[in-house]
């Protein structure tokens, strides 16, 4: 189960992070993770991803957040549309439109503080706990300074993300953020037969660390890539197949989540002319694959 519980949404997020790192630098590929874990919808990211290079386009940002919902509509752009983000994600008002509100969050997230010690961190390179343990200190600062930049669950994310491009080695990740609502912490309620629902994150973390711990001691099966984010995961992923599928097609969450869902928005983002950098080999800009596609259809 542990072996499967990433989805493909990580996968793609990692590979944009590695050549992003490559290419502009760490400060763009951790903004950017944190961006893509405040949305956490990969229709999105594709759209915006190319305005994050070594000096940040926010203006083509903006742009790009409104070009989702004309292309989608609002029903079809949750992630910029919904009715949780109408209001700028829970992000504090600035601008005239909401759409104001998010490149100048993200802009804040920029310059501060916390943001620049994190990014100075993991351009060192993570090689204890203490240094994992501040890189999660300077993070919850971040968020707690800026309110609406990541719940619960989009920190966790951050997390699955940080890992995945191993700029978090698993040997060091000491903590890791559970959402209460999440299927990580049902799954955790049911291990520790816990009934009550007033239990927060931080509780919920300290379950995490005590039943990974139990699991790597009783387990013959640890890989060196084993840590309380992959041992979270599956329980997760453990709930998804328990639950019912929202969709017809497919019998249970897990099916849905870990396959279909990524096929289709990014069979999407291709059809309007949208790549994400390092996970699709040619990577060209929307506008020129738009222009492009304009004169065939004319030439047609």
């Amino acid at each position: 189960m542990r072996r499967t519980s990433c989805c493909w949404d990580v996968q793609i997020m990692k590979q944009w992070a590695l050549a992003a790192r490559e290419a502009y630098g760490l400060q763009t590929s951790l903004l950017g993770l944190i961006v893509g874990a405040h949305f956490k919808s990969l229709r999105t990211w594709g759209v915006i991803n190319h305005a994050f290079k070594q000096e940040i386009d926010w203006n083509d940002l903006r742009l790009s957040l409104a070009r989702c919902g004309e292309l989608w509509g609002v029903n079809g752009s949750p992630a910029v549309y919904g009715a949780s983000t109408i209001s700028g994600s829970g992000l504090c008002p600035y601008g005239e439109t909401y759409l104001d509100r998010f490149p100048f969050w993200f802009q804040q997230v920029w310059g501060h503080s916390a943001f620049e010690q994190a990014c100075a961190l993991l351009s060192a390179g993570i090689t204890s706990f203490a240094q994992a343990e501040l890189l999660h200190v300077h993070l919850e600062k971040l968020r707690g300074d800026i309110k609406g930049l990541l719940g619960d669950y989009h920190f966790k994310m951050i997390h699955d993300y940080l890992v995945a491009s191993k700029f978090l080695p698993p040997r060091w990740v000491c903590k890791y953020p559970v959402c209460a609502e999440g299927g990580t912490a049902r799954g955790l309620r049911e291990m520790f037969c816990h009934t009550g629902m007033g239990t927060g994150p931080k509780a919920f973390a300290e379950m995490l660390k005590e039943f990974t711990f139990q699991v790597k001691d009783e387990s013959t099966t640890w890989w060196w890539t084993d840590h309380l984010g992959t041992v979270g995961a599956a329980l997760c992923w453990h709930q998804r197949l328990k639950t019912d599928s929202t969709s017809q097609m497919h019998s249970n969450r897990l099916e849905q989540t870990s396959s279909a869902q990524w096929d289709r928005e990014l069979a999407q983002l291709q059809q309007h002319g949208f790549t994400i950098l390092g996970y699709h080999k040619a990577r060209l800009p929307a506008q020129a694959c738009t222009k492009t596609r304009l004169k065939m259809s004319s030439s047609a």
